[in-house]
C-alpha cells in the first residue's frame, strides 16, 4: 500500500513538473515574440523607401507630440512653420546649414546647428521658415557609410497641415564590389576639433601652419594620431590614425593583413607597373622589375583618373601601402610587416 502511495506521489510530482514546465516554455516563447521595443521613429511610420535616414513630420499634432519626447528644440526663424526631425540610425549625426544660391543651385553656407551624434530615440523640435522659391536651410544626416543632404523647401502638403517627409540617402550603401566614394568617409571628415577631444581627450601638441591654398590649418597630435583641420570651416580634411578609436572605411581594423582590406573593395588584378625616377615603365610582372623606385598592382579603374585602386611594392617588392581614390579624395592603408599600420584620409576641398 505505502509503495501504490509512493508511486502515485511522484507521478502527480512529475506532472506537477512537467505542468510548470510546459507554462515556464510557453510565456518564454509569448515574451519573445513581443521582440524589441519599437523606436520613435518606428512607432511613427507603417512603410519606409529603403534608403531613408530620418523623418521629419511637418506641423506635427497631439498624435504625434503624444508619442515622442522631444531632446532639442532650434528656432532658426521668428516666422515658420514647426517640424520634427527623428533620425533612424543611433549615432547619426545630424546638420542643418543655411544655403545661398550658387550658379543656380544651392550650396552650404552656415552650419547653424550640430549634434554629433544623436541618442536613439532622438527628437529635434525645428520652427524656421520654408519656401520653395528661395530656400534658407539645408538639413544634413550623416552615418558611418551613408549621408543625405535635404534643402528644406517648401512644406509639402497644404499650409499648417501635417504631413511626412522622409530624408533619403544621396549615395547607395557601398557593398564589396563597389569601388571608394568620399562619401563613405564624410561621416568623420565632417567632424570638428570638438568631437576629436570628446573621442581623445586633449591633444598631446597642437601646431597652426599655412596651406598651399593660403589658408591656415591646425594640426592636432592625439599620441601618434593626427588631424589636420582647416581654420576656415573648423572641419577635418586630413588624418593619420594608428588605431581604431574611430571606425575606418569598411570596417578595416589596424594589424589587418592585405587580404582582409583587399576583400571589402573591387578587385581586377590588372597586373603591375614599374615606376623609374617618376616614369612608367611598361607592365610585367613581379621579380622583372630590379631597380624601380617603386611598383603598383592595379586594383581597378584607371590610374590617375576619377575612381581606383592600387597596390604599392617597395623596391624590394614589399608592400607599403593600398591606395584608394575618389576623384582626388583618398585613403591610404600603410603595411608595415604585412599588417596595417597606419590609415590615412585625405578630403580634396
Amino acid at each position: 500500500m505505502d509503495s501504490h502511495f509512493k508511486n502515485v506521489s511522484a507521478f502527480s510530482a512529475y506532472k506537477v513538473i512537467a505542468v510548470f514546465t510546459a507554462l515556464t516554455f510557453i510565456l518564454l516563447s509569448l515574451a519573445s515574440c513581443k521582440g524589441e521595443p519599437k523606436t520613435t521613429y518606428e512607432l511613427l511610420i507603417d512603410d519606409e523607401p529603403d534608403n531613408a535616414l530620418a523623418l521629419i513630420v511637418n506641423n506635427p499634432k497631439e498624435d504625434v507630440i503624444s508619442k515622442v519626447e522631444i531632446n532639442k528644440s532650434v528656432t532658426l526663424t521668428d516666422d515658420g512653420e514647426r517640424f520634427l526631425v527623428i533620425p533612424k540610425i543611433k549615432n547619426s549625426v545630424v546638420e542643418i546649414y543655411t544655403v545661398k544660391e550658387k550658379n543656380g543651385v544651392y550650396v552650404e553656407d552656415e552650419r547653424v546647428y550640430l549634434n554629433e551624434s544623436v541618442n536613439e530615440n532622438f527628437v529635434l523640435d525645428v520652427y524656421a521658415r520654408r519656401s520653395k522659391e528661395k530656400p534658407a536651410f539645408e538639413l544634413v544626416i550623416r552615418t558611418r557609410d551613408r549621408f543625405a543632404k535635404y534643402v528644406l523647401g517648401a512644406v509639402s502638403g497644404q499650409q499648417g497641415e501635417e504631413s511626412f517627409e522622409f530624408v533619403k540617402a544621396n549615395n547607395v550603401h557601398y557593398s564589396k564590389s563597389t569601388p571608394f566614394t568620399v562619401d563613405e568617409i564624410s561621416f568623420f571628415l565632417y567632424r570638428d576639433s570638438s568631437f576629436l577631444k570628446k573621442i581623445y581627450g586633449q591633444p598631446t601638441n597642437e601646431v597652426t601652419f599655412e596651406r598651399s591654398n593660403g589658408s591656415t590649418a591646425t594640426r592636432m597630435f592625439f599620441g601618434n594620431t593626427v588631424f589636420e583641420i582647416s581654420n576656415i570651416d573648423n572641419k577635418i580634411y586630413h588624418a593619420i590614425m594608428l588605431d581604431d578609436k574611430l571606425p575606418h572605411l569598411r570596417d578595416v581594423k589596424i594589424g589587418d593583413s592585405l587580404p582582409m582590406v583587399l576583400v571589402n573593395f573591387p578587385n581586377e588584378n590588372d597586373g603591375y607597373t614599374a615606376v623609374y625616377n617618376g616614369n612608367d615603365e611598361a607592365e610585367g610582372s613581379l621579380g622583372q622589375k630590379e631597380g624601380a623606385s617603386y611598383i603598383y598592382q592595379l586594383l581597378y579603374g584607371t590610374f590617375g583618373v576619377g575612381q581606383y585602386g592600387y597596390i604599392k611594392y617597395d623596391a624590394r617588392e614589399v608592400v607599403t601601402e593600398v591606395i584608394y581614390v575618389d576623384n582626388g579624395s583618398s585613403v591610404i592603408f600603410a603595411f608595415k610587416n604585412n599588417r596595417v599600420l597606419s590609415v590615412e584620409y585625405r578630403f580634396e576641398a
